[in-house]
């Protein structure tokens, strides 16, 4: 993996989430074993008793399951992750077919405002699985909306860099150009404890998340070769950085069709 603003605090947090992800995943398998059985009990006791009261207790179990069971799955995705399917991506036509989608994401609180760098007239080729970099979007799309309070916007700013290119917070170190994605919002912002563990695994400020959506962001990334970085403040909103080597002419490899199913994947 290319060396983009990776330091001992990336690696160590690296390790942690390994150990995490282990532990989850056998406590996971337990608690989907627990819902198994759960579940044909609850349909028993439903077709044996036809009262109001039974029928919305059942329901209630049958749907708790079903949130369990949908957890898990999230849970076990994570910690076993799917292979890659690897194809060449022009990431401006890309981004632009994924704008229906996003605006779908982020609902009516939040505006999106795309910026792709059209005085750059080469294409931006990224060599990724286009399913989980769809999903990356998806995620953080749902996190911005999350952060914004009454309403705001979301940015994503796409543009080639250099080697040696430099940002507030790092020096890109890398020999190969990579792609930059900065994508910011108008929300709410993080203090520095939150911003510290915002990546680890399970950890989330929202009762209703698992607290795996930028896990997974940052898992499928470093997939890719490449990294997340995050700046934030209270009140100041959010910015993230996404890299991803480009890439190089490898003959053979498809391109990824242009024209695109207009998905909403759901938020973990």
């Amino acid at each position: 993996m290319p060396a983009i603003g990776i330091d001992q605090a990336n690696l160590e947090h690296s390790d942690r989430a390994s150990t995490v992800g282990r532990v989850a995943a056998s406590m996971a398998h337990e608690f989907n074993n627990i819902l198994m059985v759960i579940q044909p009990f609850a349909e028993v006791l439903s077709r044996q008793d036809s009262s109001e009261v039974a029928q919305r207790a059942t329901r209630n179990i049958l749907q708790a399951v079903q949130r369990g069971r949908s957890v898990t799955q999230s849970v076990l995705s994570f910690t076993h992750p799917t292979e890659l399917v690897k194809v060449k991506i022009d990431v401006k036509p890309w981004l632009r077919s994924r704008e229906s989608a996003l605006t779908a994401a982020l609902g009516s609180r939040v505006r999106l405002h795309l910026s792709i760098d059209e005085i750059d007239e080469d294409a931006l080729i990224v060599l990724g699985d286009r399913h989980q970099l769809d999903q990356v979007l998806t995620n953080l799309a749902v996190n911005a909306r999350d952060a914004v309070q009454d309403s705001g916007e979301l940015s994503i700013l796409v543009e080639r860099c250099q080697r040696g290119s430099a940002f507030p917070f790092d020096a890109i170190r890398t020999d190969h150009p990579h792609l930059h994605m900065r994508v910011a919002d108008t929300g709410s912002g993080m203090d520095a404890e939150t911003l510290a563990n915002m990546f680890d695994p399970f950890f989330t400020t929202k009762r209703s998340r698992t607290g795996l959506g930028l896990a997974v962001v940052q898992q499928i990334l470093q997939l890719h070769a490449g990294c997340i970085v995050a700046e934030s403040a209270v009140e100041k909103g959010t910015v993230l950085h996404l890299f991803l080597p480009i890439a190089e002419k490898q003959p053979g490899v498809p391109v990824s069709p242009q024209r695109h199913r207009e998905e909403f994947l759901p938020p973990l």
